[in-house]
């Protein structure tokens, strides 16, 4: 792709976004379009605040904000009043990343009890800082998948939300822990599960597989797909589903609803 191609494709999304972002006051919209054209610097040269009341202050909750909430793939009107209707939810975000939408959904409901998990220890440091006054959170330093067996990985931020069990092209390299969700105590010990974020980066096969025991108990899944192959056909990870007791019920840009 072009230098001039990607330019062109940069204003066109920022334009997007810029449209499209219209219950934000004219400064904090300013900031927004402003650090979706200029993506990769190094730091968030401009912190913005949200309609929803949260601060973005980091360059990898840009992508989040703006897929999650802009263009709304997480405010999915069923399981939003399942959550705000119920005394105290329960949430289990398979790759939270630094807690933007976990803020969101405990600013929802409060008595939220909220299982937060991510393979990068510097996003749950951030999370836990970003969600401090919350009591009802536990943190989760591990990746997940359909083994109990230590892992090497390859990344360049450890804050990048695409950052993938997957990926090889990543310049550092660490070794994480990776864990069945299934077998993890915390996760055993919950009767029933609200929603089931699962947001993994094209390990989506594994983590299910690891995970069939937590999948029947929950109510609500949402899957966000990141694998081309799995973009153009989605049939094995809802069949997968489909055994666990749900329906496929909306499929949106690349994320897919499941409900009991």
């Amino acid at each position: 792709m072009s230098i001039l191609t990607k330019i062109k494709n940069k204003i066109r999304d920022t334009a997007k976004v810029a449209v499209v972002s219209n219950k934000f006051d004219l400064a904090n919209r300013t900031k927004l379009v402003l650090s979706c054209f200029f993506p990769r610097q190094t730091k968030l040269f401009f912190p913005f605040s949200t309609p929803e009341g949260i601060r973005v202050k980091k360059k990898s909750e840009i992508s989040v904000y703006v897929d999650d909430f802009i263009y709304g793939d997480v405010l999915e009107p069923a399981y939003i009043s399942r959550l705000k209707s119920k005394s105290s939810p329960v949430i289990v975000d398979l790759g939270c990343n630094t807690g933007l939408v976990a803020e969101y959904w405990m600013r929802l409901n409060p008595n939220t009890r909220y299982y937060a998990f991510d393979m990068m220890k510097e996003c749950i440091l951030a999370a836990q800082d970003r969600l401090s006054k919350y009591k009802t959170i536990s943190y989760f330093d591990c990746a997940l998948g359909d083994e109990n067996k230590n892992i090497d990985i390859s990344y360049d931020g450890t804050m990048d939300s695409s950052n993938s069990l997957t990926s090889t092209r990543g310049k550092t390299k660490r070794t994480v822990l990776m864990r069945r969700l299934d077998d993890i105590q915390e996760i055993k010990d919950i009767k029933e599960i609200d929603l089931l974020k699962i947001d993994v980066e094209g390990f989506e096969e594994p983590v299910l597989s690891g995970a069939i025991k937590t999948l029947e108990k929950s109510q609500y899944i949402v899957i966000e797909l990141h694998l081309p192959k799995h973009c153009e056909d989605y049939s094995e990870i809802a069949g997968a589903l489909l055994r666990s007791g749900h329906i496929l019920y909306k499929v949106k840009s690349r994320n897919l609803y499941f409900k009991k």
